[in-house]
């Protein structure tokens, strides 16, 4: 959360994206929670994910109710939310179910998340996400965003973006896993904003049938 001061009326709430180093218990929940977040529920966690409860998964609800508990906390704030990667999601369904404003990198395919959600306020939901070009998120997610979305573009492809993208693509492959190295990692994006080069943006209007 941002620090505000004390006239401020805007105030942001950042959510962090997944740790990636699995052999601590911070990594191996966070791809625990992405599962559950992604999860059909017809379907199981895999069973080493039963080191944590159902509650310490369920990301999406602790993310609402500490956004509940800010808002009580700030009622005069109004609330932009970010996030990447994993907290891209939870930054875009908390604005979403609050009927508020989200800019994000690296948001994962959204629509199909949607549903975990009970009576979302989508008609004042405002939001964008940022990709960079190659980044192997931003293929996954194409036609599942909502609103803009905007993408800084590159000069040449890190290594192994292009054969990632000639295919379907599949993040346990070799040539998948070190684009998203390059151009996936939170580290990736601060150096684009910090570069001050402007991304390229464009408005997507969809029907959508939460909207009927």
């Amino acid at each position: 959360m941002c620090p505000l001061r004390s006239n401020s009326t805007r105030g942001v709430l950042a959510f962090r994206g997944t740790d990636l180093n699995t052999s601590q218990s911070s990594g191996q929940a966070d791809t625990c929670a992405d599962a559950f977040l992604q999860l059909d529920l017809k379907h199981s966690l895999p069973p080493w994910c039963n080191q944590f409860t159902l509650h310490q998964l369920d990301y999406l609800s602790r993310a609402l109710e500490f956004a509940e508990r800010i808002v009580g906390a700030y009622p005069s704030i109004h609330w932009l939310y970010t996030g990447h990667s994993l907290g891209a999601a939870l930054a875009q369904l908390v604005a979403a179910q609050r009927g508020a404003s989200a800019a994000t990198f690296s948001a994962p395919a959204l629509k199909p998340l949607l549903p975990r959600l009970q009576n979302p306020t989508l008609r004042t939901w405002g939001a964008v996400t940022f990709y960079d070009q190659y980044d192997p998120l931003r293929f996954t997610a194409l036609n599942e965003l909502w609103n803009a979305n905007c993408t800084w573009h590159r000069s040449s492809a890190p290594t192994g973006c292009h054969e990632c993208e000639e295919r379907i693509i599949d993040m346990h492959s070799d040539v998948c896993e070190e684009c998203f190295m390059k151009a996936h990692i939170f580290k990736n994006y601060l150096e684009l904003v910090l570069s001050g080069k402007r991304p390229d943006c464009h408005q997507r209007h969809v029907h959508d049938p939460f909207l009927v």
